[in-house]
């Protein structure tokens, strides 16, 4: 939710620009790990979170 208000926030400042810079608002925000095993790290756990989320949804609905 936060990245997408982040992204409204960051476009409509975009669309408001009268005068914009040369480096565009995702590069801005864009922050490279440090390195491939930040990376890929960071991807596992965003995997895992997904999997967790998903066996909560489905321990949720055999309880009802």
């Amino acid at each position: 939710m936060k990245k997408r208000l982040t992204s409204f926030i960051v476009g409509s400042g975009a669309a408001l620009s009268i005068m914009p810079g040369t480096i565009s608002p995702q590069e801005r925000l864009y922050k490279p790990p440090a390195s491939d095993s930040d990376a890929l790290r960071g991807d596992w756990e965003k995997i895992g979170g997904d999997i967790r989320k998903s066996m909560d949804r489905v321990a949720n609905e055999s309880k009802k």
